[in-house]
């Protein structure tokens, strides 16, 4: 349920920029809306725990640029 879910969002399952989902926000829409909680998957759609600029700004000095360098 959602101890579950809370735990694995812990972990950065959901993470915009942990998660190794192609599409995190939406995965987590979708198992809240499968538990009947279309309350929370509101709150996920509209960006309530989006991952910040600063997070973005890290994971881009950590992985990101790797990415670029790559190409």
């Amino acid at each position: 349920g959602l101890t579950v879910m809370a735990s694995k969002a812990r972990e950065g399952y959901y993470d915009d920029y942990e998660s190794t989902l192609a599409a995190p926000c939406m995965e987590l829409v979708s198992h809240l809306r499968a538990m009947g909680r279309e309350d929370l998957a509101k709150r996920a759609m509209i960006g309530e725990w989006d991952g910040t600029k600063e997070e973005g700004w890290e994971w881009f000095e950590r992985e990101g640029k790797k990415l670029l360098l790559e190409e």
